[in-house]
């Protein structure tokens, strides 16, 4: 879901998790793979950088 809300990132992507689901197993996975994504995009792109 968009938020409404400036995070003050440049630009890209965030996924933000209440903290009463942070350490559920399904989240930490699709947080775990989004960074593996992450990683393999900024080795395309010298300009993208995964910053968490």
């Amino acid at each position: 879901m968009r938020l409404d809300w400036d995070l003050g990132l440049i630009s890209g992507e965030t996924l933000i998790v209440r903290r009463d689901l942070m350490n559920h197993a399904p989240i930490q996975q699709l947080a775990h793979a989004l960074q593996q994504r992450a990683q393999i995009i900024a080795g395309w792109f010298e300009d993208v950088v995964v910053v968490a």
